[in-house]
């Protein structure tokens, strides 16, 4: 995330709001049927979407899978 983002994060945070960053840039479909819901222009690129609120509960515990299962590499 750019500096920017970071600063809106923290004081969203300091605010004691929540957030979520969603990437859609891997998603097919997503920018048209967002530009169509909110009526953004089709010049604009869709990146990302901070979704912030008020939290209603502590954050789950996150696991991970173990990385040597999760990337191969090949020599």
């Amino acid at each position: 995330m750019p500096d920017c983002g970071n600063s809106v994060w923290t004081a969203l945070e300091a605010s004691g709001l929540g957030a979520n960053l969603q990437h859609y840039n891997s998603e097919p479909g997503v920018e048209e049927k967002i530009s169509k819901a909110f009526d953004i222009p089709r010049t604009w690129k869709i990146n990302a979407q901070l979704v912030f609120g008020k939290p209603v509960e502590d954050p789950k515990v996150r696991t991970f899978e173990d990385i040597d299962a999760r990337v191969v590499i090949k020599k």
